[in-house]
C-alpha cells in the first residue's frame, strides 16, 4: 500500500499536524480577538462563546487548509531545502566552527520565504476563499460580506489584495525565526519550535482573512449596491 512507503507517512504526518494546529490556531483567533458588541460585552465565559459568537465553518475551513494544503505544502518544502543546501562535513579550517552551519541556515530561511512560501500563501487564501464560496452556496454556511461577487471575482480580488500584506508581515518573522530554528535545533526539536510559533502565525492569517475578507473598493461597491438595491425596492413599494 502506499501509506506504508516512509514518505506517505512523513506526508500524512505532516498533513495531520497542520490539521490539528490550524483547527487550534482557529478557535484561538476566534476566541481570543472575539470584538465584544452590545449583545455581548465582554468577557464572557467560553461556553457563552460556543454558544453564541463562534463560527464552526470558519474552523472546518482551516482545518480542510491545514489538512490539504499547508501539510504538503510545507514537507516538500523543507525536503526540497535540505536537498539544496545538504549538510557539508566541514574541512580543517580557521573559520569558528559555528560559521558553515549558520550560513546555510541563513540561505535555507531566505529561500524559503522568497521560493516557498509566496506561492504557498497564494494557495491558502484561494483554497480558503473557494471552500467558503462552497460553504455558503452549498452548505448553508453565513454569507460572506462580498457574496455577490462571484468566485473568480472573489478569488481575484482576495489574492489581489491579501496576499501581499501577509508575505509583508511574514518577513518580519520566518527568515529570522527560521535561520534561529535551522541553526540551533535538529529532529523533534526543530518541530516543536516550528509548530509552536506555526500556532501563533496561523491564527493571526484566520484573524486576517475574517476581520479583512476584500479590499476597501470591493466593499464600497457591495455597499452601493445593496443600497441601490433597497432605493429601488422602496420606489416600487411607493
Amino acid at each position: 500500500m502506499v501509506l506504508r512507503s516512509p514518505t506517505a507517512q512523513k506526508f500524512l504526518k505532516s498533513s495531520l499536524t497542520a490539521c490539528a494546529l490550524f483547527t487550534a490556531s482557529d478557535v484561538v483567533a476566534q476566541r481570543v480577538v472575539t470584538v465584544p458588541n452590545s449583545e455581548h460585552p465582554a468577557p464572557y465565559s467560553t461556553r457563552e462563546f460556543f454558544r453564541t459568537t463562534y463560527d464552526p465553518h470558519r474552523t472546518v475551513r482551516m482545518a480542510l487548509t491545514g489538512l490539504l494544503v499547508n501539510g504538503p505544502w510545507f514537507m516538500a518544502g523543507f525536503a526540497a531545502m535540505d536537498k539544496l543546501y545538504p549538510v557539508r562535513h566541514a574541512i580543517s579550517t580557521t573559520a569558528p566552527a559555528w560559521r558553515a552551519p549558520l550560513m546555510r541556515a541563513i540561505k535555507k530561511a531566505l529561500t524559503f520565504h522568497t521560493i516557498v512560501n509566496p506561492p504557498y500563501l497564494v494557495m491558502f487564501v484561494s483554497f480558503t476563499t473557494a471552500v467558503e464560496y462552497l460553504q455558503s452556496t452549498r452548505f448553508g454556511a453565513p454569507l460572506p460580506p462580498d457574496h455577490n461577487t462571484e468566485l473568480v471575482d472573489r478569488l481575484q480580488s482576495r489574492v489581489g489584495t491579501k496576499v501581499v500584506p501577509m508575505i509583508i508581515a511574514g518577513t518580519f518573522l520566518w527568515p529570522w525565526f527560521n535561520t534561529l530554528n535551522f541553526w540551533l535545533f535538529n529532529g523533534t526539536a526543530r518541530v516543536i519550535a516550528m509548530n509552536t510559533v506555526g500556532l501563533g502565525w496561523n491564527a493571526y492569517l484566520s484573524w486576517y482573512l475574517a476581520t479583512h475578507p476584500h479590499g476597501e473598493e470591493e466593499v464600497e461597491e457591495v455597499f452601493e449596491e445593496e443600497v441601490g438595491q433597497m432605493v429601488m425596492v422602496e420606489a416600487a413599494e411607493l
